[in-house]
């Protein structure tokens, strides 16, 4: 979270995951930059601003919000909210605990 700018680089390893990281990252309201994923739309709002498609894409990106300290903020905000709404690790754990209530009382 202390970086300023967090860069990400997927597609090397990964055609279409998200990986961990860009989750990790975002959950303690760091910011981010990683390469282009269709799923990216799933877990945050924020998807266009935080993506590149191109090594030249993402130079210009972090030449901006290095210059543009608010606005970068206010999009890790958004991102830290987004991911902590919508895939934070609380989700799955309340799944987790339904289901086994559900096993004690025979449901």
């Amino acid at each position: 979270a202390e970086s300023r700018i967090n860069i990400n680089i997927t597609s090397i390893q990964f055609d279409t995951a998200i990986v961990n990281r860009v989750l990790d990252v975002a959950a303690v309201g760091g910011f981010l930059l990683t390469d282009w994923k269709d799923s990216l739309k799933e877990i945050t709002s924020v998807h266009e601003q935080i993506s590149y498609r191109t090594v030249d894409e993402l130079k210009e990106k972090i030449e901006y919000y290095l210059q543009h300290e608010s606005e970068r903020l206010a999009i890790a905000e958004q991102l830290q909210r987004d991911v902590i709404g919508r895939n934070g690790y609380r989700l799955p754990v309340t799944r987790v605990m339904e289901v086994m209530s559900g096993l004690e009382t025979g449901s």
